[in-house]
């Protein structure tokens, strides 16, 4: 089973299997705002949505400490 753990202090959200960090997100905190700057999963766990947990888990804790999470396509320029 998938678990999705957040941890502010070092601004990500990370995904496990059992103990194998299978992918994190990444954010920056500047004023009022978390900017997500990086989502990663494991080529083995691509497809299953996790990503999203991921970006979802940060945007939900940054509604929680009543900030704005924004994330960038970097690939994209945006």
């Amino acid at each position: 089973m998938i678990k999705i753990i957040f941890d502010k202090d070092k601004n990500c959200a990370m995904a496990f299997d059992e103990e194998k960090n299978i992918g994190i997100c990444n954010f920056n905190v500047s004023s009022n705002t978390w900017n997500i700057t990086h989502t990663y999963v494991d080529n083995e766990y691509q497809g299953q949505g996790i990503a999203k947990q991921l970006v979802m888990k940060v945007v939900n804790n940054a509604n929680m400490y009543k900030t704005q999470a924004k994330q960038y396509n970097l690939s994209e320029g945006k």
